[in-house]
C-alpha cells in the first residue's frame, strides 16, 4: 500500500553532522571576534582616557579611529585614506609610529603595535607611559 523509499534519507545522518559541525565553528570564531572586539575596544577605551578623551569614544566606529588619528597628531579626515588598497597600509604604519611616540615609546614599539594592535594598545593604556602629545608632523 505505502511504498516509501528510505535511500535518500540513509546519507541525511552525514548532512545532519555537518551542519552542526558548521554550526560549532561558527560559534566559536564568533565568540574568537568578539574577544578579540573587546580587547580593542576596551584597550582605546583605556588610551582616550590617558590622552585626555572621554573614554566611551572607543564604542563609536569610525569616530573612534579619526580620535586615534588626532592623538598620534594626524588630522580626523586622514582617516579616509584607510579605504585605498595600499595607500591604508603606509599610512597604518605611520599613525602607529606617530601613536607609540605620542606616549614616548619608540618606533620599533611602533611596529608591534601595528602587527599586533590588540596587544600593543593594552600596553599603550595599561602602561605607566604619560600621553606627551602628539610628534611634531602633520599638526594643523
Amino acid at each position: 500500500m505505502f511504498n516509501l523509499d528510505f535511500t535518500l534519507l540513509a546519507g541525511a545522518d552525514i548532512v545532519v553532522q555537518q551542519a552542526i559541525g558548521e554550526l560549532i565553528r561558527a560559534g566559536f570564531l564568533s565568540c574568537i571576534g568578539c574577544f578579540f572586539t573587546f580587547m580593542l575596544i576596551s584597550g582605546m577605551w583605556m588610551v582616550f582616557k590617558k590622552a585626555g578623551h572621554p573614554g566611551w569614544v572607543a564604542l563609536i566606529p569610525f569616530y573612534n579611529l579619526g580620535l586615534l588619528f588626532e592623538i598620534a597628531g594626524w588630522p580626523f579626515w586622514w582617516m579616509f585614506a584607510m579605504i585605498i588598497p595600499g595607500v591604508n597600509l603606509v599610512v597604518y604604519l605611520a599613525v602607529a609610529i606617530d601613536l607609540a611616540k605620542s606616549f614616548g615609546k619608540h618606533a620599533t614599539f611602533a611596529v608591534g603595535l601595528a602587527l599586533f594592535p590588540f596587544v600593543g594598545i593594552y600596553v599603550l593604556g595599561l602602561g605607566e607611559e604619560k600621553y606627551q602629545g602628539h610628534p611634531y608632523r602633520h599638526q594643523t
